[in-house]
């Protein structure tokens, strides 16, 4: 069941602590990417985001557009989207795949709604993924950095 991203840290930031992401995946549903440059189109996602976690949890991503905010909920294996693309492998992800989690923090604006949460990872790297509302593009979505 979704659920906004500031219940995640009420109830479940917990299992993730000491844990590592083993993959990643993203689902594009625009079809015409191209207005995101090439570098960074792979941490670029209009759909989910699904990371899986060496303790067997996947978490799921979810862009909020209606409250400008991000859902998330723990899903199986088995329903991350056949359409969704592997990005573990890529120059940003191979840098971060495997290092442990030492901290989760939400990201919040102005008005306090998160909307963003970053995994701090060990050796001083971290992985940010936030809402994105159209305007940079011509459409809502969640970007990595």
């Amino acid at each position: 069941m979704k659920q906004r991203i500031e219940h995640f840290f009420l109830f479940n930031s917990r299992l993730l602590l000491g844990c590592s992401i083993m993959r990643v995946w993203k689902l594009f549903s625009v079809e015409n990417n191209y207005s995101i440059p090439v570098d960074i189109r792979d941490q670029e996602a209009d759909g989910s985001i699904f990371i899986e976690f060496n303790n067997n949890k996947i978490l799921c991503l979810y862009a909020n557009a209606e409250e400008f905010t991000i859902d998330y909920e723990f899903i199986n294996n088995y329903e991350i989207s056949p359409k969704a693309k592997i990005i573990s492998n890529n120059k940003y992800w191979s840098t971060r795949i495997n290092k442990k989690i030492i901290g989760i923090i939400t990201i919040c604006g102005e008005s306090s709604i998160p909307y963003g949460v970053m995994f701090k990872l060990e050796k001083e790297s971290d992985i940010q993924i936030m809402y994105l509302s159209e305007g940079e593009y011509d459409f809502d979505s969640l970007i990595i950095r």
